[in-house]
C-alpha cells in the first residue's frame, strides 16, 4: 500500500490481471481503497477485481465490490429526483441486486410490524369475520363460531406481506371492520394488553396499513426476484 500513488494519480482502466502477489493486500476493504485512487471512475477495474477475488475462492468479496461499483456508477449518472429515489430503494432493499436476501429481511420486518397492527386491531374489535353467521356469533360471544378459524395476527400479516401466499385466514377475516366487540382472548399477556387499553380502534388506519403492507410486499418480492435473476445488476 505504501507504493500506491496519491489519489487521482492511478490509471488502471483496462488493466487485466489474474492474482495478487504477496505481500500485496488482498482484503476487499484495501482493494476498494485502491480502486478509489483513479481520477475518473470506470466500471472495468471493479469488474476485474470482482473476477479475481471470485477466482481466488472468496465468495463474499465480489458482491461487495460490485455493490460499490454500482453505487459509484449511479451516484455519477443519476440526475433526476426519480432516479435518485430508485437508486436509494435498490440500494437499501437488495444492494443493487448484489444482496437480494436483504429483501427477505425487509419482508420479515413487514410481517412483524403487521402482526402488531392486526393484533391490536383484533383486540380493538376492528378485525372481524367475513362470513355472516360467524360475524353474528363474534358480535354476540366475542369469538368466532366453529366454521371460522381462530384469528392469528402473525399468519394474517404473513398472507398480506408475501404475494401469492394464502393460508385461507384472510378469506375468513377482514381488517378494518367495526364490531365494537371486546374479543375473548386466551393468552394472559393479550388480556393485560387489552385491559390497559393498548388496542387499535381506527378501522381507517388499519385498512390504510393493510394497503401499504400489501403494496410493499409486492414491491419487495419483485425486487427479490429481480435481484436473484440479475435483472438489476450491471456487474
Amino acid at each position: 500500500m505504501k507504493s500506491w500513488p496519491a489519489p487521482r494519480h492511478l490509471s488502471i482502466d483496462g488493466f487485466c490481471y489474474s492474482r495478487f502477489s504477496a505481500p500485496a493486500p488482498v482484503d476487499v476493504e484495501s482493494r476498494l481503497r485502491w480502486l478509489s485512487l483513479p481520477a475518473q471512475f470506470t466500471l472495468q477495474p471493479y469488474q476485474q477485481l470482482a473476477k479475481v477475488l471470485k477466482d481466488a475462492g472468496d465468495v463474499e468479496a465480489p458482491p461487495l465490490v460490485l455493490f460499490e461499483m454500482e453505487h459509484r456508477h449511479r451516484s455519477a449518472q443519476d440526475k433526476s429526483l426519480l432516479q435518485h429515489a430508485a437508486s436509494l430503494i435498490l440500494r437499501g432493499t437488495i444492494g443493487y441486486g448484489q444482496m437480494p436476501l436483504w429483501a427477505l429481511w425487509w419482508l420479515l420486518g413487514l410481517v412483524i410490524l403487521g402482526s402488531v397492527f392486526y393484533g391490536l386491531g383484533y383486540l380493538g374489535g376492528i378485525v372481524t369475520p367475513t362470513e355472516k353467521e360467524a360475524y353474528a356469533g363474534f358480535r354476540t360471544l366475542g369469538y368466532p363460531q366453529d366454521s371460522c378459524p381462530e384469528f392469528n395476527p402473525v399468519i394474517y400479516s404473513m398472507e398480506h406481506s408475501f404475494p401469492l401466499i394464502n393460508l385461507e385466514l384472510k378469506d375468513h377475516w377482514q381488517a378494518g371492520g367495526n364490531s365494537a366487540v371486546r374479543p375473548v382472548v386466551h393468552w394472559k399477556v393479550l388480556v393485560q394488553i387489552q385491559d390497559k387499553g393498548l388496542v387499535l380502534r381506527s378501522p381507517a388506519l388499519l385498512r390504510a396499513w393493510l394497503w401499504i403492507q400489501t403494496i410493499a410486499g409486492w414491491v419487495l418480492a419483485t425486487l427479490f426476484v429481480a435481484g436473484l435473476t440479475g435483472v438489476v445488476k450491471s456487474g
